[in-house]
């Protein structure tokens, strides 16, 4: 009887001792895991020009951080063209201040956090105040926002255009090549007026 009761004591040990082995390992391998990072998609909500879709299970935002960039980055051209009583192209163009980044990381018990989500926003001059937001993942440029103009060009530093491309509300999307690091942006708003802006490939 006593050797069967240490054969079952014995038992029951084990079992306890393996279960908080597999316990353990489990912890540690969620521990070694980094979350995905969501991803933006377009608002259905006419006062938002972005929601973000999950693509992993998340507890909470870990870190939200929003502020204007301050170097010449953050910086908004108008360009404001017309056609001179010679047939020459007249430019007339002025700058103001109106890029903002925003960060999200997200967090999930005994997980690692997930990478930083960029979101650059930036304020055009339309009547009205209106915001546009760009982000990219890999090669693929998005451009959110509702009635902000014809088209966008958008070229490299040195001037090398990537594509042309007619917007579309919601978001347009656009390829980029890969090793690129910034590029210039030209919102077409209408046969005269172009807003023109930097933005940081991430």
């Amino acid at each position: 009887m006593r050797h069967k009761m240490k054969k079952n004591i014995f038992l029951l040990t084990t079992f306890f001792a393996l279960s908080c082995i597999v316990y353990c390992l489990a912890e540690n391998s969620n521990a070694n895991r980094k979350l995905k990072k969501p991803v933006f998609i377009a608002s259905d909500e006419a006062s938002k020009i972005y929601d973000i879709k999950a693509t992993d299970n998340y507890d909470s935002i870990f870190y939200y951080q929003m502020e204007m960039v301050q170097n010449e980055m953050g910086d908004v051209k108008v360009e404001l063209h017309d056609v001179g009583t010679n047939g020459k192209e007249l430019v007339d163009s002025t700058s103001y201040a109106g890029v903002f980044v925003e960060k999200f990381v997200f967090h999930k018990q005994g997980y690692e956090d997930s990478d930083t989500l960029y979101a650059w926003r930036v304020q055009l001059l339309l009547g009205m105040e209106n915001e546009i937001m760009l982000n990219n993942e890999g090669t693929t440029l998005k451009i959110f926002g509702e009635n902000y103009g014809k088209n966008v060009s958008v070229s490299t530093i040195d001037d090398k255009i990537i594509a042309e491309k007619a917007i579309t509300n919601g978001v347009t999307e656009i390829r980029i090549p890969t090793g690129v690091e910034y590029l210039n942006v030209d919102i077409k708003y209408d046969e005269q007026k172009h807003y023109l802006f930097k933005y940081p490939v991430k």
